[in-house]
């Protein structure tokens, strides 16, 4: 059985509009679908209608991450990112066990991500 190749789904979240753009171009121009937001919430648009492969979480806006941090409704497969400022002190673990995959220090290496 096959299927036709669609571009990944990413949701990015951050409270800071430069990153957001910076994020979308940079995954943009090299074929994903992407989606971006500020809005953190339990009742988050991007939680319920939406169907994504990824989500990138910018840790700034998030004091401490709860399993809530990457609830999502998709029937697609979830890989879950969060992006961290090495100069602030954070809690690796605590991002792992709710459910991360993967980080990446901001300021963003374009290759990196």
């Amino acid at each position: 059985m096959s299927a036709d190749p669609r571009p990944l789904n990413i949701v990015v979240i951050s409270e800071h509009v430069p990153l957001l753009h910076e994020v979308s171009w940079t995954l943009e121009c090299v074929g994903y679908k992407v989606q971006t937001t500020h809005d953190f919430t339990p009742e988050a648009l991007w939680r319920r209608y939406s169907f994504t492969d990824i989500v990138v979480v910018d840790s700034r806006g998030v004091p401490e991450p709860t399993a809530e941090t990457f609830a999502h409704d998709s029937d697609d497969p979830l890989y879950r990112i969060f992006l961290y400022d090495p100069s602030k002190r954070i809690d690796f673990a605590a991002w792992y066990a709710t459910g991360a995959n993967d980080a990446i220090r901001i300021p963003l290496s374009r290759g990196e991500l």
